[in-house]
């Protein structure tokens, strides 16, 4: 009989390496002086290529250094430090999220992520892995993949993550030097501190048989199209398994987390967050509690060269999964456990998969290999016509546009109406041509505002793509 541990698994408690206030307070300055001078000069910039890094250390040969600048350059930002995987031009961390302490099953990951980033060209994939998935753990036998978590807690407390790092390393045949592992109160409060996140809800659904305290259950529901939520609603949008109109499988709530995760991502390297000192500490103390890492200090300021260029990027997402028509598993029931196999008998399909997922190909065996999310629409309003935006927000609406935000305009009255773009994604440009065609409106970048600062400010959301500000000829449209 297999058994997964899933009822039989209780909280073990161990002491936790004690990380004291003035450590936590000195990585959060040694990151921000990273960013900052990375910012201001090239002197110290991070190489960000393998010519780069030739180049710098021939410059350390010739170049008389400072003191201080020497310690910075040779230690923190030191070029042959460079991240696992960074020299191969595939760096992959594994992404785990449990429940913890006060959870049926408190080691179980019920969410598998493999993240893999090409540092060269800047492209990041998310590859949620099915926490049904059957694998030969050595010693143990044939046990779902989620349990490799919980079974490596057993063994030694406090080292399952870097167990289920192993594990599912030679599974999946691919070096996975980095683990980062998050608990539900871990995933609540740093969003929360974020100030919550946007997201875009892609058909509505209603789950009738959502976790409840004691054991019970309780009902929660989710309207398409854009929502900011905070901690504990996102943390619902992430574990519904039982909802309507196609949102009760694994397969689709590993599309939800990827969706949350990729919020995370922009938020995270968002302006304010790196700037907010405060806030980076609160952060930090947060995921102290909450997170199990092997990533050092240095190696978190490696991956913060990379922010940057990932700003704008919108990962390539797939959810390995068992459709009929082609997926890369199938399912079975062994010793009355629900598990899922590879198709071809062996890992050698998904392996190829997952080597090969920044190249184009087709999304055979996944499902929504790459998701492309609508533009964010804000609209303000530039006149003393009161509810025109809310007015504009229901006739765009019925065309199938949503529309996140309304607001009133830092400056009325505005004569003509202008469509502002926050950035230049692809789908950012389309949906503001659809617009400017459907307004009668002009197109400009908000960075070439007379006073960008000001009206980037005033977005309700640092996620907005597009803000139309209402003129006076709007009126009459």
């Amino acid at each position: 009989m297999i058994d997964f541990l899933e009822h039989k698994q209780t909280l073990t408690t161990h002491k936790r390496k004690r990380k004291t206030g003035t450590f936590i307070l000195i990585g959060v300055l040694l990151v921000l002086a990273v960013l900052i001078i990375r910012s201001t000069t090239a002197l110290v910039r991070t190489p960000e290529t393998m010519e780069e890094i030739a180049a710098y250390q021939a410059d350390l040969t010739t170049q008389p250094q400072s003191g201080m600048l020497r310690y910075m350059r040779n230690f923190f930002i030191k070029p042959t430090k460079v991240l696992k995987g960074e020299i191969d031009d595939r760096i992959n961390i594994l992404l785990l999220g449990m429940g913890g302490a006060g959870h049926e099953g408190p080691f179980l990951t019920d969410t598998i992520i493999l993240t893999g980033i090409k540092p060269s060209t800047g492209q990041i994939s998310m590859i949620s892995i099915p926490r049904d998935l059957a694998i030969d753990i050595p010693d143990v036998g044939v046990r779902r993949i989620n349990t490799a978590n919980s079974i490596g807690e057993q063994k030694k407390p406090g080292e399952g993550a870097e167990f289920a790092r192993e594990i599912i390393e030679n599974t999946l045949g691919q070096g996975i030097p980095y683990v980062v592992r998050i608990n539900f109160a871990g995933f609540e409060e740093l969003i929360n501190e974020l100030g919550g996140l946007d997201i875009y809800v892609e058909r509505s659904f209603v789950d009738n048989s959502f976790p409840a305290e004691q054991y019970e259950y309780r009902t929660v529901s989710f309207q398409k199209g854009w929502e900011h939520m905070d901690g504990a609603r996102a943390l619902e949008y992430a574990r519904s398994r039982h909802g309507s109109n196609g949102e009760s499988s694994d397969f689709a709530r590993a599309r939800r987390q990827q969706h949350i995760i990729n919020a995370l991502k922009d938020k995270l390297i968002s302006f304010n967050t790196v700037i907010n000192p405060a806030r980076l500490k609160r952060i930090l103390d947060s995921l102290g509690n909450n997170v199990s890492t092997n990533i050092e200090l240095w190696e978190l300021i490696r991956f913060a060269s990379f922010a940057t260029r990932f700003k704008d990027v919108k990962p390539t997402t797939a959810v390995i999964d068992a459709r009929p028509d082609g997926g890369l598993l199938y399912e079975a029931v062994v010793d009355g456990a629900f598990l899922l196999f590879p198709q071809d008998k062996s890992y050698k399909t998904i392996r190829a998969f997952i080597e090969n997922v920044f190249e184009e190909q087709s999304d055979v065996g996944t499902e929504n290999k790459i998701v492309q999310l609508p533009a964010r629409v804000e609209i303000h309003n530039g006149t003393w016509r009161a509810g025109l935006a809310a007015q504009w927000k229901q006739n765009l609406e019925e065309k199938n546009i949503a529309v996140a935000d309304i607001g009133n305009a830092l400056e009325r009255p505005l004569e003509q109406t202008t469509i502002f773009i926050t950035n230049q994604k692809e789908s950012t440009r389309t949906r503001a041509e659809e617009l400017a065609k459907l307004m009668n409106a002009n197109i400009q970048s908000l960075d070439e505002y007379k006073d960008s600062a000001a009206l980037r400010a005033s977005l309700a959301s640092p996620a907005t793509d597009i803000l139309i500000v209402l003129g006076e000829d709007s009126i009459q449209l």
